[in-house]
């Protein structure tokens, strides 16, 4: 055997001993799939201030007071209508993200209308091939602050239901959000970072950009907090 095809055979028996096996073939089939009902968008941006002498005091007062509240709804909403930040698709991208797991599909569904107030009534009308439902509507989607210091944070809270696409027994529903319960109701307050909090309301919409990115983030976190209880 000349030199050459000696050296030609040991080149062969080393790729063959470098040769790297195959992996193995891993299933990417999602052992469960979740049904996300498409969230409506709130109805306005929400604002309050916690614990204002005007808010609990006579009549007159509390109608000064949810007058003032109304007007600054309307700001913060004429502030974030500068940045692309729409709620209802907000909300489904940050919800679908959160409840999306290796093991885990999250198919969406179109809601039966744009601007329901209620929880669907018939899940199984959708003809959606899933395990669960998961059922969000917002209540709270703005900022709120706490007298007297003014400083105001994201306030977002939803509703949430979630149904067994077998047989449609409710599986698990409440309320969950950030900041003080509306309406005093029952409900999960989960904490938030602070470095989405403004020191002053025209602090707040004068930097939409931030303001819409706190909210944006203040959605991430309670999202997060929900999937956990799925």
């Amino acid at each position: 055997m000349n030199t050459h095809r000696i050296l030609a055979v040991c080149a062969l028996a080393v790729a063959a001993g470098c040769a790297t096996p195959p992996a193995p073939t891993v299933s990417s089939t999602p052992a469960s799939t979740i049904a996300l009902i498409g969230i409506p968008a709130p109805s306005k941006f929400a604002v309050i201030i916690e614990k204002h002498a005007e808010s609990g005091g006579s009549l007159e007062s509390s109608l000064f007071f949810a007058s003032k509240m109304a007007t600054k709804s309307y700001e913060l909403a004429a502030a974030l209508n500068t940045q692309p930040f729409a709620p209802a698709a907000e909300l489904t991208d940050g919800f679908a993200a959160a409840l999306q797991r290796p093991d885990r599909a999250v198919v969406r569904v179109a809601g039966p209308q744009a601007n329901r107030e209620d929880f669907v009534k018939d899940y199984a009308a959708s003809r959606v091939a899933a395990d669960k439902y998961v059922d969000i509507l917002p209540r709270t989607v703005g900022y709120w602050a706490e007298s007297p210091t003014g400083a105001w944070r994201p306030w977002v809270y939803v509703d949430y239901r979630i149904v067994d696409a077998r047989d449609g027994k409710v599986l698990g529903s409440g309320r969950i959000g950030t900041g003080p319960l509306p309406g005093g109701e029952d409900g999960v307050a989960i904490p938030f970072d602070n470095a989405a909090r403004f020191p002053s309301f025209e602090a707040l919409t004068e930097n939409p950009a931030r303001a819409a990115a706190g909210l944006r983030a203040a959605i991430k976190q309670v999202a997060q907090a929900l999937a956990a209880k799925i």
